[in-house]
């Protein structure tokens, strides 16, 4: 489908009765030369608002870069109660204008979402991390377009606030280091709560060392 076919697919569907009744839309562009110009970027979100029962959407667009911010993102998730997966694959040369505040803001309205996939700013990790955590996201796909200046922060926001979540499943290198550190914590937390494991030293966790007889 090219972008031209996309953008009248997506203005049909939205004034068609399907928008009560839809529970899946994936939309997959050729591939080809850039399809938008340097600085702007499609906004196909806010025609599928309409779509209450959507529960799933994949918006591949290789050539193409889908906007959604903090804003959109939280009206896009009030407008789907029942979201399960939600996808949105583009061409990344603009800035990324999702954080982790807004993400988590919005997961509280999902309780059903368990696989979500896009562009984040990775760089603000200034989050609350005594809320209660979010336990229904199980598969995490984010990109980003520069380096992650704390990794170990990152880490334990993912970890404090997606339990479920064991990595952020993108082969670019900016999360191997996240997911490192994302792989101790998860094992760190595995020995304090379980008695009899040894820790590092060789001593049992969870009882406490005999005393020295002499």
């Amino acid at each position: 489908m090219s972008l031209a076919e996309a953008e009248q697919f997506l203005c049909t569907l939205s004034q068609c009765k399907a928008c009560q009744t839809l529970e899946c839309i994936i939309i997959q562009l050729s591939r080809g030369g850039p399809q938008d110009l340097p600085g702007s970027s499609l906004r196909p979100i806010t025609q599928l608002l309409c779509f209450a029962q959507l529960q799933t959407l994949h918006l591949h667009y290789p050539n193409s870069s889908i906007y959604i911010d903090d804003d959109l993102l939280l009206k896009a998730m009030s407008s789907w109660p029942h979201i399960c997966m939600l996808q949105i694959e583009g061409l990344y040369h603009h800035a990324a204008t999702i954080t982790f505040c807004g993400l988590f803001t919005v997961l509280r309205q999902c309780p059903h979402l368990h696989t979500l996939q896009f562009l984040i700013d990775a760089a603000n990790t200034d989050i609350d991390l005594d809320a209660k955590p979010l336990h229904s996201l199980q598969i995490l796909d984010l990109t980003i377009t520069s380096h992650i200046a704390d990794a170990k922060a990152v880490a334990h926001i993912l970890f404090s606030m997606l339990p479920c979540v064991d990595r952020v499943r993108k082969s670019m290198q900016v999360w191997h280091e996240v997911n490192t550190y994302l792989t101790h914590f998860k094992a760190s937390a595995l020995l304090a709560i379980s008695p009899g494991v040894e820790g590092p030293s060789g001593q049992s966790r969870g009882h406490a060392p005999p005393n020295n007889p002499n």
